[in-house]
């Protein structure tokens, strides 16, 4: 049976919203029941032709985040990648080294991550909450940083994120994409 384009368009929308509602409907039952949501992400043969949001480099090693909490390292400029199973399935959409050993990665539903080992393995540092996009993160050191995002808000830690106290920084709900430092170190 052959489509035409506003058939396939027609289909690709109807199953695209059975699966929201069905993705929904299985967030909402873990939410209700008080248990977790099933998140570790899963080794993919694929991982690298995946939605891939950000990179950063540290010593010879390139590392990329994105989605499904797909986290790759390379050690030959990306020519081959290896992918880092981590605790989360949520999109992430930026990584960020402090040096060789400490760096963050965030994204969707509130997600961060850290790591101490230079990204060979991460572990999650904050509860799933499906309201919060993190979009970019930024360290001074290892303890003290913000996360940026959606809707004007950010959060703040001096502990590694092993705590955040959370703020807006306008009600109009903007989104904030990306973190900088002048040279005298003013955040932009």
């Amino acid at each position: 049976m052959r489509l035409d384009a506003a058939d396939f368009h027609s289909k690709l929308f109807n199953l695209s919203c059975q699966t929201i509602i069905c993705g929904f409907s299985v967030l909402l039952a873990c939410a209700l029941s008080g248990t977790p949501a099933p998140t570790p992400s899963e080794s993919m043969p694929l991982s690298p032709k995946s939605l891939l949001l950000d990179v950063a480099s540290i010593n010879d090693e390139i590392i990329v985040v994105g989605e499904r909490g797909h986290i790759l390292k390379s050690r030959d400029e990306g020519n081959t990648w290896r992918q880092i199973v981590t605790p989360t399935r949520a999109t992430l959409t930026n990584v960020r080294f402090l040096d060789d050993r400490y760096g963050w990665a965030s994204g969707h539903s509130g997600v961060i991550l850290s790591t101490s080992d230079g990204g060979d393995s991460w572990d999650i540092i904050t509860d799933v909450d499906p309201e919060i996009s993190y979009f970019d993160t930024w360290f001074f050191d290892e303890w003290n940083g913000i996360f940026i995002g959606a809707y004007g808000e950010y959060a703040t830690t001096d502990d590694a994120a092993e705590s955040l106290k959370k703020e807006w920084i306008s009600e109009e709900e903007l989104h904030f994409y990306d973190i900088s430092s002048s040279p005298d170190g003013t955040l932009y």
